[in-house]
């Protein structure tokens, strides 16, 4: 499969930057507004900037003028709660690993709605497409809920990114165009707020949908769905836990004539048990 990001990411670990940069974040009135504005050096590279008709994505081509960290990139995020109704807010400005948590197991009622804006030329100096550089710009926008309900936890998050410029791709006449991508999500999870033997049990359901530009077989949109499922029991706080699920991913429109054509499986299954651990 693509990455839902192609040429987005240098590393798989999500918040974890590879340059130098600075970052004001705070809050305003007790939390109500959280704010976040980042600039780092650019993290210009070759990967993934291309999707060729003949082998999928693959490296750009440039010339010997391109160079890694010669601007800046710029990075801002707004997030508002509404704590007049009772809502705490959460840590994620100052530390926006926070999110990928999910769950306070009902020692924090929040809400959450956030937005985000990314700039940044991440490729130069390109020989042989539609420009000679790409610079993106992208808007990310969330909302997320998690409240108890006596002895339930339930929550929900939502979110859309778009990114413009992300790449290049082929046209069937051979030419190049700049292509973008976007992304919107859903998850949900229930959590029994008692302990069940050692730990709380729990459930949660997840699904994305990626839509790259892309053209193949007089067919558009490099475009595929991701489902997931897991059975959870927390032992220790929200980050140590057993799981237990699947993840299903399906290639759709053009992305799934391409696979079917080289001979690939349009659609992967994968069962997993997974033991997470913070030490």
């Amino acid at each position: 499969m693509i990455d839902p990001f192609a040429g987005g990411r240098r590393s798989t670990q999500p918040f974890k930057r590879t340059d130098f940069g600075a970052v004001i974040a705070g809050e305003i009135k007790e939390g109500m507004f959280k704010y976040y504005l980042g600039i780092f050096q650019e993290d210009r590279f070759v990967d993934n900037k291309v999707w060729k008709l003949s082998g999928g994505f693959d490296k750009a081509a440039t010339s010997s003028s391109q160079k890694d960290k010669e601007n800046l990139e710029y990075d801002a995020r707004i997030e508002f709660t509404p704590t007049m109704f009772g809502f705490k807010p959460e840590g994620t400005a100052k530390d926006p690993s926070l999110r990928a948590r999910q769950t306070y197991l009902g020692k924090l009622d929040t809400m959450t709605f956030g937005i985000g804006y990314h700039h940044e030329k991440h490729l130069n100096g390109a020989t042989g497409y539609s420009s000679s550089s790409l610079s993106r710009d992208g808007l990310a926008v969330d909302f997320s809920v998690e409240k108890k309900f006596g002895d339930l936890i339930p929550g929900l998050e939502v979110g859309y990114i778009y990114l413009d410029d992300n790449y290049f791709y082929e046209t069937p006449s051979g030419n190049y165009k700049k292509g973008d991508s976007n992304t919107w999500y859903v998850d949900a999870h229930v959590i029994y707020d008692k302990k069940i033997g050692f730990g709380q049990p729990g459930i949660g359901f997840r699904y994305e949908h990626v839509q790259n530009d892309g053209i193949y077989d007089n067919k558009e949109d490099l475009t595929y769905g991701r489902y997931g499922v897991c059975l959870s029991y927390f032992f220790k706080g929200s980050s140590n836990r057993i799981g237990i699920g699947f993840d299903y991913v399906k290639a759709e429109d053009a992305l799934e004539a391409y696979i079917k054509d080289r001979g690939w499986k349009d659609a992967t299954f994968v069962l997993y048990t997974g033991l997470y651990l913070e030490l």
